[in-house]
Order: structure tokens, then sequence, then C-alpha cells
């Protein structure tokens, strides 16, 4: 297999239908992660080695599923166009199946029996959400289980995929089947923490109703991208759907058209206890962030900033974690720069290095939390971050500054730089908003329904 022609035939399709610019950089996040397999990624005898059993177009586009507006461009795909992957032809059909893991109705699996819940006289919630990985959603589902525990309730988790060895599944808590095992039986509260399984709502749509028309009350939280979650006949069985920031909010409320239903937006829920003994160094700027590379970053604007920042205060240092690749190439031998892969060391050990938090992302990337910031202003480090989804409702003109560009960042910097005492200020200021704003319970009052 030769990676060169397959890479060619892929971008050559998809520049057809404009998501080359969308699909390219998580490949590249992907297969980035040392200088020596990207030199290698033309060579047959590389793939074949590090992919015995799919390709390297099939594990691309097995990826794709998570970027929205796939589903819109395939649907105006013709039915009689066959779409052409490594030599082979797919139908529309076929292709989601083998990219996208959805199969048609007719193939569903029959209904698994459920996980068994022992009848103790306490209320009953089910959490459907993902756990194949633990990311911001993961930790939040993991959250919001812990709390419905705490406030008495039996819950049942049930997977949206497998579940990965990295997700903390809370004590007391009952792990039933996948998703491809229907959960049974009626529930007092059903949570949908949709995250990216909003994208295959409609291929299961007798099961949803079924589902839904059991529990007595019904919560959607859209924490990621809306999806599929707006069509009508998902969307009306809904008491509430919670948000993570205002804007996706208003987004959701403009797009459906049923009388819109109870909504709300919070902050993640963080149990931020634990990050406010930690005490920043505000003698100094050093730069800190952390979170998943893939899609986060934007390479040359990344390059452009550091090196503004490097001008501007040479002596400071700088903390990734995970550290995209490009970081790690360029900056890996300079003893100012400390990189880390994705969990190289505890969380809060790591933030205890900074003393302002940076978070620029790409143009597309939407960031609907985040959590990190959240556990940034906990430790006492002010932000900065780009001026628009959640990070416009976490960072105030108190606890730090909003940039609506690159330039921007860099005065912001130059100004610390003459007033480096503004660090102390902003940061104590940040975990004084933190401790009265960001209180996880709100989560579980307003699924419960104290509202």
């Amino acid at each position: 297999m030769n990676a060169k022609p397959q890479l060619f035939q892929l971008q050559k399709f998809y520049e057809k239908r404009h998501l080359w610019d969308k699909c390219y950089p998580r490949f590249v996040h992907r297969y980035k992660e040392t200088e020596e397999k990207m030199a290698a990624l033309g060579d047959a005898s590389f793939a074949k080695k590090a992919l015995p059993r799919l390709d390297l177009m099939n594990w691309f586009l097995n990826d794709i599923q998570h970027i929205d507006g796939v589903d819109d461009v395939l649907a105006k795909i013709p039915d009689e166009e066959y779409i052409p992957v490594n030599g082979r032809k797919f139908t529309k059909q076929s292709f989601k199946e083998t990219f996208y893991g959805v199969s048609p109705k007719e193939k569903d699996p029959e209904p698994k029996p459920p996980a068994k819940v022992s009848t103790t006289g306490r209320p009953l919630m089910r959490m459907i959400a993902n756990a194949h990985a633990m990311g911001g959603g993961e930790m939040s589902s993991s959250n919001i289980m812990r709390m419905m525990r705490q406030r008495g309730y039996d819950v049942v988790f049930h997977p949206s995929r497998s579940i990965s060895g990295n997700y903390h599944v809370p004590e007391g808590v009952v792990k039933d089947e996948a998703m491809n095992s229907e959960p049974d039986g009626e529930c007092d509260i059903l949570v949908f923490y949709a995250n990216d399984f909003v994208y295959k709502i409609k291929d299961h749509r007798e099961k949803w109703e079924r589902l839904l028309k059991k529990a007595r009350r019904k919560i959607l939280v859209l924490n990621f991208v809306m999806g599929q979650a707006s069509l009508d006949w998902f969307a009306k069985y809904f008491d509430k759907v919670m948000f993570l920031n205002h804007t996706k909010e208003k987004d959701y409320l403009n797009k459906i058209k049923i009388p819109p239903m109870k909504t709300k937006a919070l902050a993640p829920p963080v149990f931020i206890e634990k990050y406010l003994d930690v005490q920043p160094d505000y003698s100094k700027i050093t730069f800190i962030r952390h979170g998943r590379y893939n899609g986060k970053y934007d390479e040359k604007d990344t390059e452009f900033l550091v090196e503004k920042f490097l001008q501007t205060t040479p002596n400071s240092h700088f903390w990734f974690m995970a550290s995209p690749p490009f970081l790690n190439k360029k900056y890996g031998k300079d003893e100012r720069f400390h990189l880390f892969r994705w969990n190289g060391m505890d969380i809060k050990d790591f933030l205890k290095e900074g003393s302002l938090f940076h978070y620029h992302l790409p143009k597309r990337m939407e960031d609907q939390g985040p959590r990190v910031i959240v556990e940034a202003m906990a430790c006492g480090i002010p932000i900065i971050a780009d001026k628009r989804d959640g990070a416009k409702e976490r960072v105030t003109n108190e606890t730090g500054w909003l940039c609506e560009s690159k330039e921007d960042y860099v005065r912001i910097v130059q100004e610390i730089v003459k007033d480096p005492k503004i660090l102390e200020v902003k940061g104590r200021a940040a975990r004084k908003r933190a401790i009265e704003i960001f209180q996880p319970q709100r989560w579980a009052d307003e699924i419960i329904g104290y509202d």
C-alpha cells in the first residue's frame, strides 16, 4: 500500500466538497506524533507496520464523524454517486456503515437484557453518555453521576460505546451494556449527555422514542455541537435542555421549530476544591495550557504567538499538556519549554507551575466549556483567551483578558510585562469567581428540577 496516492485521492474528493480544511488538521495531529513518523508518512512499509488492519485512509475517514457538517455534505451527494476509497467504491449507506459504524435500521441488533437494578425504593436516574475516552465531556458526565448518587439516586450508566480504561465510573453506579443494547424499564430521570453522539440520533429513531417515553423526566445536555438534536421528533420529548454557554443555547432555540422547552446554561461541572490551595508564583510570567491538542491548535497561530511572547519576555517558561507535535519538534530541546503528553502529570501539579493560562483556538474550533479554564481559575491563574464560546462567559475583565485577534494576545502580554502585579490581582479575582460561580451542584439541582 502506498500512502501518498491514497492521501491525494482523499484530498481531491474532500476538496470538491469543501471539507479538506476541516479534515486535514485532524489527520496531521494524529500522525505527527514524532518527526520520524511524519517523515515515513509516504512509506508503504510504515503504513503496514503502524496500521496492520486498517489502511491509512480508512483510519482517517473513521475520524471525520466528529466534524460538524459531514452529514450535511453526504446528504448532498446523489444516491447514484459512488464514493471512492482505496480503490473501492462505496454507496452512501455502505460508506456510513464502514466509516461511521452506522448500520441500516433493519440490521439493528436485538436489544440485550438491561443491567439489573435492585429495588431499593430510591429514585432511579439513567445516564447515556460517551465513555470511550476521558475528555472534558466524559469527566462531566462522570461528575454528574457522582452528584446524583450523593443526592440519593440509584444510577445506571448506559455508555454510547465501549468504556475506556481511563473513564471513571463513580462508586455505586451500575454499568449497563453499550447503547446497541436498548435501556429497558422506566426511570425517574433520563440524562443524555450528548457529546458527539448527536450525529447518530436519527439512525435509531424508533429506539430513542421507546426509551424517551419510559422516562418521567428527560434532560438533554448539548455540550459539544447541535448535530441532530434539534430534530422536532427528538427535541419534543425533553423537559429541559442544558448547555455550557448561552451562545449555544441561543443557537439551539433559534433552530428548533417546536415551542421552546426550559433551557439552562451552566459552566462545566468541575469539582474545584482540590485546586483552591494552589499558590501561583505571580512574580514572573509563566505561560501554561493543558487539554487535548487534536484540533485545538492552529500551527501557524501558535508558533506566531509563542515567538512574539518570547520576544516580549525572553526569560519566561512555557508549559503544555498535551503538547502538539509541532511544538515538540521546534522547542523540544529548549529548556524554557516543558512539554508533556496528555495526562503526563497530575493536572493540579501541572497548573501549579503557571501564572498565565492562555487559550487560543483555531477559528473553526468551538469549546463550549472549557473546563480547563475553570480549573485554571480555581488555581488562581488569570486567563487570556478568545472572546467567544465558553471562554467569553467564564472570563471577565477582572479575571483575565478576552482577545479578538492574535495581535490582542501580543499586546496584552506586553502590558503585563509593564505591570506584572496585574497577574496577582486578576489571579485572585479568578479564584474568587470560581468559588462563587462555578458550583457543580447546580447541575444536580437543574437535573432534578429544583428550578
